[in-house]
């Protein structure tokens, strides 16, 4: 006696001839053993060759069963002719213009067979696709536990046969369309346990097909919709579970007919759907549903509930949910302006126009540089469904320590959603000392979103500057989340002195010309002088120095008087003293050789030379001249 079958493979064949072949390939070729496999096609009354195509392929494929009948005006009724013919463990239906993939009959009747799960969810792909794609795979979950499941009710998918013959399964008949989702619904709510395949495409579906659920069955639909809801609903207790599984019905099959089609359609078919959805609506509709969706559907919803027909043709005429139409900002709420809004006509409330709960903060910098004195931060920033012109863009900042320590600085919005926010030298000396978390913050009157600015990509942040008070600031861009912050921390003069030039200068004195980046308000006094210091002896001489402000930094001119200087090695050092704060730095080496001696009085010289860890030094000896002749007037002596 022949084994029974592991997986029957139930397909259903119009007039398919011209994707037949590859979508029974699929099932010749999976990696499951062939005679693991049983395929039963039904010819529901094909016309292109398609019914003769399968006899010839079934003579040479033992495993192959055809059945012909006349065309039955939808995949019900064949599919229930195969599941009276099929044999195998498990079943699983195939649409003949998809394909499985070569591994997913192994890979799921293993699944289920160590799980000891009925049903198997498998990854669906492939253009023509409508499924929700599934996150990660489950052994062993339930629909109560795992309600996304509901979101999938299409018969794409491996089921045990003790399970259809338990529960008596079948598909309605003379439906193009629905006829799936109450024989899907009983097998979630009737198995013992459910297994979910998603690291594997087990269903790929063929591009450009037109699937069951755009086919028009606009008057015949709503007692199928009726029947699968209110079969939910006697299994469910009212609740979050309830809610969630219902919301599916109104976003996948009700709200949907309520647009082009509900306009085209006639006045009887118009007033067969009203009645229809309305009912499902009051019985189903709850706020928790309502609080998931749009305005125009909560509208729909509202129009369908309270038989408001003539409203109800207004709002389905202005467009699909993700077209509504500019919000209007009323102090700290907004509302989507769809008819009859605050028209006492319409009866219509408030509340089924507010979108408040819904407007979002898209905001992101993509420009950050100093401009002069000035950090100037650029990107967009816009609060969804609000006209740009109500809307107004702020730098918030926070205090890392203390996020109740804030400062806002205006910035510019432009009519495409551009901002820009300059931090100048007024601006920086508001802030504390600290780092201040960087925020984009958009008002609309009283309504306010706020959004940590984040860049798109990694790059450096605005180099430093000096401050106020001895100060230093900066833009820091994180490597590992991009965010902005700003940065106001003690200075360290050396970090931003630069050299520009080092030079001879007349009458033996050494010229130095440096400068340090800023960003200084108009007027802020800077003072500058340098120190000479001799090593080994901590002999000093301080020498003024000049300091003009430019845009964006100060320059500091000092001319290092070395004629009073005794032989030895000095070391220069600056130092500035900003608003009051002293700060210090080894005047650093240039970047190019120091120049040549500088001859100093009597019979002297002074050689500027690169330290090793950088720094500037001045070494003074006596002239060779003097050297040579100290030399030979030892020699006669010796």
């Amino acid at each position: 006696m022949a084994s029974r079958p592991k997986v029957s493979v139930i397909v259903r064949v119009g007039d398919h001839r011209a994707s037949l072949d590859r979508s029974l390939g699929s099932v010749f070729d999976q990696t499951l053993a062939a005679d693991a496999i049983e395929v039963v096609a039904v010819d529901d009354g094909s016309t292109d060759g398609s019914g003769r195509r399968l006899d010839r392929l079934a003579a040479s494929r033992p495993g192959m069963r055809v059945v012909h009948q006349p065309a039955s005006g939808g995949p019900g009724a064949p599919r229930n002719a195969g599941l009276q013919l099929a044999t195998g463990e498990y079943v699983i239906f195939l649409e003949p213009e998809d394909r499985l993939g070569e591994d997913a009959l192994a890979r799921m009747t293993r699944l289920a067979d160590f799980h000891g799960t009925d049903v198997v969810v498998g990854q669906c792909a492939g253009a023509g696709t409508r499924e929700p794609r599934l996150a990660r795979d489950f052994g062993y979950t339930t629909v109560l536990e795992s309600p996304f499941l509901y979101d999938t009710l299409t018969p794409y998918k491996l089921f045990r046969m003790s399970l259809v013959d338990r529960l008596g399964l079948r598909f309605v008949e003379g439906m193009a369309a629905y006829e799936h989702h109450l024989f899907t619904a009983r097998a979630y709510f009737g198995a013992s346990g459910v297994s979910v395949l998603a690291g594997y495409d087990c269903y790929r579906f063929g591009e450009g097909v037109p699937r069951p659920q755009d086919v028009d069955e606009d008057s015949r639909c709503w007692p199928f919709i009726a029947e699968v809801m209110s079969f939910v609903g006697e299994r469910l207790p009212p609740g979050p579970l309830r809610d969630t599984l219902m919301r599916r019905h109104f976003r996948e099959e009700i709200f949907p007919r309520f647009g082009d089609r509900y306009l085209a359609a006639s006045e009887i078919d118009r007033a067969i759907a009203r009645h229809s959805a309305g009912r499902l609506v009051r019985d189903w509709y709850t706020p928790d549903v309502d609080a998931a969706f749009g305005p125009r559907s909560r509208l729909v919803a509202c129009c369908l509930g309270r038989g408001l027909a003539a409203a109800l043709d207004e709002i389905t005429a202005c467009g699909a949910e993700g077209d509504r139409p500019p919000a209007v900002v009323d102090k700290d709420r907004a509302y989507s302006a769809y008819p009859l809004f605050r028209d006492p006509a319409g009866g219509i409330p408030d509340e089924y126009y507010d979108v408040t709960d819904r407007l979002r903060l898209d905001a992101r910098p993509d420009a950050l540089g100093w401009h002069g004195d000035t950090l100037v931060v650029e990107g967009t920033a816009a609060i969804s469904e609000i006209d740009l012109a109500e809307q107004r863009v702020n730098l918030l900042l926070l205090a890392e320590e203390d996020p109740s320590v804030e400062h806002r600085l205006p910035g510019r919005l432009d009519p495409t959603g551009r901002f820009t926010v300059e931090v100048g030298p007024a601006a920086w000396e508001t802030l504390g000392p600290g780092r201040w978390k960087a925020y984009a913050e958009v008002r609309a009157q009283k309504i306010v979103h706020t959004r940590r600015l984040v860049f798109a990509d990694p790059r450096p942040g605005a180099a430093a500057r000096l401050g106020h008070e001895g100060t230093t600031v900066a833009a820091r861009v994180d490597r590992r989340t991009r965010a902005l912050s700003l940065d106001v921390t003690a200075t360290r003069l050396p970090a931003l002195l630069h050299v520009d030039e080092v030079g001879r200068a007349a009458a033996g004195r050494l010229g130095v010309v440096a400068h340090v980046p800023a960003a200084l308000a108009d007027g802020h006094p800077v003072h500058a002088r340098a120190e000479l210091v001799r090593r080994g002896t901590g002999e000093c001489r301080w020498i003024p120095a000049t300091t003009v402000r430019r845009t964006g930094r100060v320059e500091i001119d000092v001319k290092l008087d070395l004629r009073e200087c005794g032989t030895g090695r000095w070391d220069p050092t600056l130092e500035l003293v900003v608003g009051g704060v002293v700060l210090r730095a080894r005047i650093p080496a240039p970047d190019e050789e120091p120049p040549g001696p500088v001859h100093l009085f009597p019979l002297r010289r002074a050689r500027p030379y690169r330290t090793v860890r950088g720094g500037l030094s001045v070494e003074v000896r006596k002239a060779k001249t003097v050297e040579r002749l100290g030399r030979a007037l030892s020699h006669c002596r010796s």
